[in-house]
């Protein structure tokens, strides 16, 4: 995915941060590089495809501990991605959703019950 960030987008962190707005862009703007470096990084270490990438990145910046795909060339790099999302300090696990299911069924069934 390309983008092209215009340069104010750039000088928005160097603006009044007092202003709610421009504190948002900001921060929208910080979080965005975030995502474009773990994506990066996914891309160079892992082997990952730039877009699956992406969809990685953003899912570390969320803060997620699993990401579900039923895509066997991610799930065939888990372990990589696993290590690699570890040393950057989100530790996010990917996995196809039946090997998830069996790690929450219990707790889904008890919820179900109750």
């Amino acid at each position: 995915m390309l983008v092209y960030c215009d340069t104010n987008v750039y000088c928005r962190p160097l603006d009044d941060q007092s202003q709610p707005r421009i504190r948002a862009e900001t921060e929208a703007f910080l979080d965005i590089l975030q995502i474009v470096q773990i994506a990066d990084e996914l891309v160079k270490q892992a082997q990952i495809k730039p877009k699956d990438a992406f969809h990685i990145a953003s899912a570390c910046c969320g803060h997620v501990r699993y990401f579900l795909t039923c895509d066997d060339r991610v799930t065939s790099k888990s372990q990589s991605v696993s290590k690699l999302t570890k040393r950057l300090g989100f530790g996010v696990t990917v996995l196809n959703p039946l090997e998830f299911l069996p790690l929450v069924g219990a707790g889904a069934q008890n919820e179900k019950g109750a």
